[in-house]
């Protein structure tokens, strides 16, 4: 049984890892920003059109170029980027909190 879960987890590592791929970033294309598969299409605005409500189906019919695998791999990408710790807040009176780690 241990076999098991350990090669399920293993499995789990590589598709992850497969998808994560799909995940680009390039100097000068869309200001080094994370990009789907090298293509001028950011990964936070897949993320921005489901957090908007626009399902899945919708979206793909919208950007044919784009395939089920994209929002899968933004959809690991983001809380792998978004997972540190905050050190600090700075609060300045000129300007809204700043958060620095």
């Amino acid at each position: 049984m241990v076999f098991k879960v350990v090669s399920l987890s293993i499995n789990i590592k590589v598709m992850e890892n497969e998808l994560l791929k799909r995940i680009a970033i390039i100097p000068g294309l869309m200001g080094g920003r994370p990009t789907i598969r090298a293509m001028r299409f950011k990964a936070a605005d897949v993320l921005g059109y489901l957090a908007a409500g626009i399902t899945e189906e919708e979206w793909l019919q919208d950007f044919t170029y784009l395939q089920k695998d994209d929002i899968k791999a933004c959809d690991l990408y983001a809380p792998k980027k978004l997972d540190y710790t905050i050190t600090q807040v700075n609060y300045n009176a000129a300007c809204s909190p700043r958060i620095l780690h």
